[in-house]
């Protein structure tokens, strides 16, 4: 049998606990950066930076990037802001206004000012963007040529810019622009690479570009490359001017962190954001929210219990309401799952409530009648009741049907209301199906056991 290996990296842990911060920061330095990011993960915050500062800063920078935000913000708060500004400083500018948008509005601001001028002014422009537009997506670090050049003057220039590390970085496309430095087009490679040599540029590039200005939304952006395959996106102002790039990694790294903090919200998570390394009160604030709002609802289907408890009915029927509740909410949770990812992608708008109604409502039915069918025959198989099989089997087709229905067009109507769906639908709907659930069997067992 092999013997398992081990890594270097899997001794970082202990080094750090030791204190020995060189050897530690010997392995990461002769680590790859994203297995380096990995391994730094399982440290507390101060012992991250206290690594960083150990290692060159080009290669703490590109570690820092690799970096959960979160992580790379709370290892900041440990350096001294002008540590912090040599590390940033070789940051590609859209990682380090994500990273910065974490710190604390002081620490940022003394960072800010051990940056040079230009460094200084490009971090506050790009701060001052939200996050979810394109002027937070947006980098800096792109190709920009004149639109006077010819074919050779144009491949001579990047060919100049090759040659000093510093100012050249992967691209994707060249973009041009005008003396102004207004946006004209994007210029292809191939069609730079073949043009005969005089040929200018003004006539090879793409003016037609697809563009996105400062504010665009983030979630337009997405849309636009998972539609057009486009590798990256202009950024251009409103006099014009090419401010920057969006790139489609970054595009789609933002669609995945709000699906994740989505999915979070949905689960009860104020914010959107937890991790167990934020404090008590955090995280319990994070959590108490949501659970006390659910708590008041749930008052409405407790009262509905406590009115029946007191008929004959109540002790048949009893055992059968977890199950209807149970079932109902799964299956409206189903359906607000998928508007919310509906809308999402824009298949659906919020003015298409009827048009989701109609479609839910078959499946109501459908999935009611079976489901409503095998607990009706389960309740007959064990306690021998007709009466009970009934009542099971219609509560739960009505149930059915309503929670699907509600959860499905819920998404959108509170998005009309300017509310979030991910953190609203679920005690919502938690309170109406257990409500009509309960309704139905209780109302039904009394009408029946009379």
């Amino acid at each position: 049998m092999d013997e398992q290996t081990t890594s270097p990296l899997d001794q970082l842990e202990d080094l750090v606990g030791e204190g020995l911060y060189d050897e530690a920061a010997s392995i990461l330095a002769a680590a790859h950066i994203a297995d380096a990011a990995d391994a730094l993960q399982a440290l507390d915050a101060e012992d991250v930076a206290h690594v960083l500062l150990l290692l060159p800063r080009e290669q703490a920078a590109d570690i820092l990037e690799e970096l959960p935000d979160d992580l790379a913000a709370d290892a900041i708060e440990f350096l001294l802001p002008e540590q912090a500004a040599e590390i940033v400083t070789e940051m590609l500018s859209d990682e380090e206004a994500d990273i910065l948008q974490e710190v604390s509005e002081p620490k940022v601001e003394a960072i800010i000012e051990h940056l040079d001028q230009e460094q200084a002014s490009l971090a506050r422009e790009l701060l001052a963007y939200g996050e979810d537009t394109a002027g937070g997506l947006m980098q800096k670090e792109f190709i920009a040529l004149p639109v006077h050049l010819t074919a050779t003057e144009a491949r001579k220039r990047l060919q100049e810019m090759a040659e000093d590390e510093k100012n050249f970085y992967p691209f994707s496309y060249i973009y041009v622009v005008d003396h102004l430095n207004r946006f004209q087009g994007v210029l292809g490679l191939r069609a730079l690479l073949f043009a005969t040599p005089a040929t200018p540029i003004s006539g090879l590039v793409t003016t037609d570009a697809l563009t996105a200005t400062p504010t665009t939304p983030a979630e337009d952006l997405v849309k636009t490359f998972r539609r057009s395959h486009l590798l990256s996106a202009p950024v251009v102002g409103a006099d014009g001017t090419l401010l920057g790039i969006v790139t489609q990694e970054d595009a789609m790294r933002y669609s995945k962190e709000e699906s994740d903090e989505e999915f979070l919200r949905f689960s009860g998570i104020a914010g959107g954001e937890e991790v167990r390394d934020m404090s008590l009160r955090e995280r319990a604030s994070r959590r108490l929210i949501w659970l006390v709002i659910k708590m008041v609802l749930n008052i409405i289907p407790a009262s509905v219990v406590a009115y029946y408890t007191k008929t004959p009915a109540f002790t048949v029927i009893a055992p059968i309401l977890p199950i209807i509740s149970d079932m109902g909410g799964s299956g409206g949770s189903q359906a607000i799952a998928v508007s919310i990812r509906e809308m999402s992608l824009g298949r659906i708008r919020t003015l298409d409530v009827a048009w989701v109604l109609s479609k839910e409502i078959g499946i109501g039915i459908v999935n009611g009648l079976i489901l409503g069918i095998l607990l009706a025959a389960g309740a007959y198989f064990l306690l021998h009741s007709a009466k009970l099989a009934l009542i099971v089997g219609v509560s739960m087709l009505a149930t059915a049907m309503v929670a699907v229905t509600i959860g499905g067009v819920m998404p959108l109507v509170l998005r009309t209301l300017k509310v979030d769906p991910a953190v609203a639908s679920s005690p919502i709907l938690t309170m109406v199906t257990d409500t009509c659930g309960f309704y139905f069997v209780l109302a039904l067992a009394v009408a029946l056991y009379r």
